[in-house]
C-alpha cells in the first residue's frame, strides 16, 4: 500500500460484505470469477483493478502484487 493514491471524496458509499456473505457469494461462482472475488475480498482491490491483473503483476518471491491498471466499463 506504499504507492496507493486515494481521492479525497467518494462518489458513492461502497457496499461492504460480511465474511458470511462473501462465503455464500463465492460458493455460486466458477473458477476465474471466484479468484477475482476472493482477491478483492482479501486485498481490498476494486473489481476494475482485479480484472486487469496478469501473471507479470504478481511477485511470488517478494509476495507483492503490482496494481497499475484498471478497466473502465
Amino acid at each position: 500500500m506504499r504507492y496507493v493514491r486515494e481521492s479525497a471524496k467518494r462518489s458513492r458509499i461502497p457496499t461492504i460484505l460480511s465474511p458470511e456473505q462473501i462465503k455464500l457469494f463465492v460458493e455460486k461462482l466458477i473458477d476465474l470469477s471466484k479468484t477475482v472475488v476472493l482477491l478483492g475480498a482479501f486485498t481490498g482491490l476494486w473489481a476494475c483493478e482485479s480484472l486487469r491483473l496478469n501473471g507479470e503483476d504478481a511477485g511470488l518471491e517478494t509476495l507483492e502484487l503490482l496494481v497499475n491498471r484498471d478497466v473502465i466499463r
